[in-house]
């Protein structure tokens, strides 16, 4: 959790929505059951940095997975959530 108050600390001015979107980018490794992001084939994209980018610019994307991944590093105490996510 340090880290996060240390990011929060440190990107205190930038719009909310542009500081989730940071969080996701720094902190998120992978994705499960995405329908969002789709290949030119049709299918769901496989995580990486240029999909989770794609996913991030939908509208209100950002809020959603943050809250998400917070969800998840609170309810594990910090550091197993983290790392699974």
């Amino acid at each position: 959790m340090n880290h996060l108050k240390a990011d929060l600390d440190e990107n205190g001015e930038m719009k909310v929505m542009d500081f989730h979107a940071k969080v996701c980018r720094d902190n998120l490794t992978g994705w499960s059951d995405q329908r969002l992001v789709v290949g030119e084939d049709g299918q769901p994209a496989p995580f990486s940095a240029e999909a989770l980018g794609v996913l991030l610019s939908l509208t209100g994307a950002a809020g959603i997975i943050h809250a998400a991944y917070m969800e998840a590093v609170v309810a594990s105490g910090g550091t197993p959530g983290r790392a699974k996510n």
